[in-house]
């Protein structure tokens, strides 16, 4: 009998945390609701989501707002989520910089801290945490430290397979057989998560993004390396390893030369080409470059714009999300740039039996893997969908 109470007790607890969960991820996808309104939108009866609010309220994840007077009734009090209700750190290992970020529940950055690496190393990256993780704590208000859920780790996937310099191979290779999960949880004694760094740019988009665009799109983030992410009805495709939405291998023929599209739509191919003066030029003004240097961008744009529309016929055949952003490490101004191309040479794919996408600039830009990577402790402990 104990045993059967038991059993029960278990399966109502995880009910509970099931529409707690619920009710946070609503609020947060649709701004402040009333209690009658969440109660509509769950199912729930009105004094079940009465309880669970009130009792996300005390837990401090929520707060009230100002009653709202409707046209008849009693005035209607909007609940948020309380921007101190968590914290969450999130470390970007990239393959140029690595960055410390910490977040409040609103998704707000609190602090970020940055490094140049010219290749990074498991060492390093641990050193600059270690080094860093007590300002970061810092930067949180008194009893904060007991509100952080964790820290999100994003990285390319496979780092030591694309080195930068034959200098940067070896040092790349020691990611191959080291447990950065495992490391950095020794270190910084708190839960720890991994996800792919374009995969986690792209949940960013979903989750914080100011576009039309929420249900279903393909994501392609162009940094130092292109990659991406595929969102379908709501929901970030992670795939069994991890690593779907791994866009910048895929297969696609340029001038004649087939190859993987991060050879041709990586910011890494454009800057190699570039003296470090014209590379800053180009974040402004690509019109102030010299015209022999404008000659090489614009043959770079070219080479990754016919890239993209190779590498979007492709997303589109295969599961037909309808948009597709492109997002990155770049002057919103060239990215915009990149997109208009897109748009004007849509044509020169051949789109027999696959529909044409519409193109969206990402939102985000250069924070969002900060953002994804700052996110995940939050999504795996407060809402419905959760990251291994």
């Amino acid at each position: 009998m104990f045993e059967t109470i038991r059993e029960i007790a278990k399966g109502q607890s995880r009910i509970r945390h099931a529409n707690e969960r619920y009710v946070l991820t609503l609020i947060r996808t649709n701004g402040p609701l009333p209690k009658a309104e969440i109660a509509r939108k769950t199912g729930l009866s009105a004094q079940s989501a009465t309880i669970i609010i009130n009792r996300l309220e005390e837990a401090g994840l929520l707060q009230a707002g100002q009653p709202v007077k409707g046209s008849k009734g009693q005035p209607r009090v909007p609940f948020s989520l309380d921007p101190h209700g968590a914290f969450s750190i999130g470390l970007k290992i990239g393959r140029q910089r690595l960055v410390l970020t910490i977040i409040d529940f609103c998704g707000n950055v609190r602090h970020c801290i940055e490094q140049p690496v010219t290749a990074p190393t498991p060492g390093g990256v641990l050193d600059f945490v270690e080094n860093n993780l007590a300002l970061l704590y810092s930067c949180l208000p008194e009893s904060g430290r007991e509100r952080v859920a964790g820290m999100g780790i994003v990285m390319p996937f496979a780092l030591w397979q694309w080195p930068q310099s034959s200098a940067s191979d070896s040092e790349l290779e020691h990611w191959r057989d080291f447990d950065i999960k495992v490391a950095m949880a020794e270190r910084c004694q708190l839960p720890v998560y991994l996800c792919n760094d374009d995969t986690a740019a792209c949940s960013a988009e979903l989750l914080f993004g100011k576009l039309p665009v929420k249900d279903s799109f393909t994501y392609f983030h162009i940094g130092a390396f292109i990659g991406g992410g595929i969102v379908l009805n709501g929901q970030v495709i992670e795939g069994r390893t991890g690593n779907a939405g791994a866009l910048g291998s895929l297969p696609v023929s340029v001038n004649g030369k087939v190859g993987q599209l991060l050879e041709f739509a990586s910011l890494n191919q454009l800057r190699k080409d570039l003296r470090q003066t014209d590379w800053e030029t180009l974040q402004s003004d690509i019109h102030a470059l010299p015209p022999e240097i404008r000659k090489k961008v614009d043959n770079w744009l070219d080479d990754a714009t016919q890239a993209l529309v190779q590498a979007s016929i492709i997303a589109q055949a295969i599961h037909d999300a309808g948009n597709i952003i492109i997002d990155g490490s770049m002057a919103p101004y060239f990215k915009a740039l990149i997109v208009e191309r897109i748009a004007a040479s849509l044509d020169s794919g051949d789109w027999r039996g696959v529909k044409k996408p519409v193109f969206y600039s990402g939102s985000l830009g250069d924070q969002a893997q900060l953002l994804g990577s700052a996110n995940l402790p939050l999504i795996a402990r407060y809402y419905l969908s959760s990251y291994d």
